[in-house]
């Protein structure tokens, strides 16, 4: 009976390696600026092809492209905190043929900095990089 449920709990503890391996490799490896799910690097910031905007009374940040035809946009439900502080909000994203949305979902901050926070989603696998312009 107890190898049916060590059997039953496998890919549980399976994919929560996974998702602890991609939230370590997305606080190592990712640059400023960018949005990434389940691994894959969906937009990166580029300094002199790129815009970014924050606007601290909304709590929304924006990171586009010059023409803004690529982009993703986070808006927080309150501030960000420090370091390991959550923080619900919503996300959408562009793709080749239309824009996503992950709405209501909590974030963790997993690195501060300097201006720069590493947002981390563990339920849908998704991290993103903002700026905090003061």
């Amino acid at each position: 009976m107890k190898a049916y449920i060590y059997l039953a709990m496998l890919p549980l503890a399976v994919s929560c390696i996974g998702a602890n391996k991609m939230q370590e490799e997305f606080v190592e490896t990712s640059p400023e600026e960018c949005l990434v799910i389940d691994g894959k690097t969906i937009f990166t910031f580029e300094r002199d092809k790129c815009q970014e905007s924050y606007s601290p009374e909304r709590n929304e940040f924006r990171i586009g492209d010059d023409s803004m035809s690529n982009y993703y946009a986070f808006k927080a439900e309150s501030a960000l905190g420090a370091t390991g502080s959550t923080v619900m909000g919503d996300l959408s994203w562009t793709t080749d043929v239309d824009v996503r949305y992950k709405l209501g979902m909590e974030y963790k901050i997993v690195k501060s900095k300097g201006e720069l926070r590493w947002l981390w989603c563990r339920r849908t696998r998704t991290g993103l990089v903002v700026r905090v312009i003061e």
